[in-house]
């Protein structure tokens, strides 16, 4: 954790495509806090640390100046009561390739799916 890099923590919300507590905004704002805490956390216990927190999320929320939480808001026009036939993988293989384009690297659908087999 103090190594002389940045270091990327990540949160998606999936459950928001498929979990209705997901979707409601006070659920939304809880979660959002924890984030906040966790950066204080972070701030507090490993003083020189250069990280972001990327939060992708379906709501944008106000981030303090201060802070390296970076909301990547989502859309969707569709939404699921379960996760079975829900498009959680769809979410992560979009996600995944943001994350690639943002850090330069190659990810494949296939590798995603595998992953989630094993998760």
């Amino acid at each position: 954790m103090n190594a002389s890099k940045t270091i990327y923590f990540v949160y998606i919300n999936e459950d928001y495509l498929y979990d209705n507590n997901y979707r409601q905004d006070e659920f939304n704002h809880d979660i959002f806090n924890e984030m906040l805490e966790l950066e204080l956390f972070l701030k507090a216990k490993y003083v020189n640390i250069d990280y972001n927190i990327l939060y992708f999320n379906f709501i944008k929320h106000d981030i303090p100046a201060n802070s390296n939480i970076i909301n990547i808001v989502l859309n969707t026009t569709t939404i699921y009561n379960e996760n079975d036939g829900s498009a959680c993988e769809y979410l992560r293989a979009y996600c995944g390739q943001i994350l690639s384009r943002l850090f330069h690297t190659e990810t494949s659908l296939v590798a995603l799916l595998q992953f989630n087999l094993y998760v």
